[in-house]
């Protein structure tokens, strides 16, 4: 029983994480221009992603000609445009980086274990 606990611990943490990548991505296309009625994320399917809103449709990174279209439409500059790619993995830098000492510093100590 305790491995099943363990398992579902990594498999929601690996959840959160996808989230926060996938939020991250979101944030910088706001930041970028983007406006949020033209994005969505979609977080049950796989893989995870966020898609765009082009003209008629959306449009999801599985036809990469088209989205890559579509961001450079909205973002316009090189600068926004690696700020939106890279945003999913900045904004899951700076969690893993708030949460872990936090984590680190309120558990037990390794003579209580």
């Amino acid at each position: 029983m305790e491995f099943v606990a363990i398992l579902l611990f990594y498999v929601a943490c690996a959840f959160v994480l996808i989230i926060v990548h996938e939020s991250g991505h979101y944030l910088a296309g706001l930041v970028g221009g983007i406006p949020a009625r033209d994005m969505r994320m979609r977080l049950f399917c796989f893989p995870q992603h966020v898609v765009l809103r082009s003209a008629d449709h959306w449009v999801s990174g599985e036809n990469i000609d088209e989205y890559v279209d579509v961001v450079w439409h909205y973002l316009k500059t090189t600068a926004r445009v690696y700020l939106y790619v890279s945003g999913g993995l900045l904004l899951e830098t700076i969690f893993t980086g708030t949460i872990t000492p936090s984590s680190l510093t309120s558990g037990r100590s390794a003579s209580e274990c």
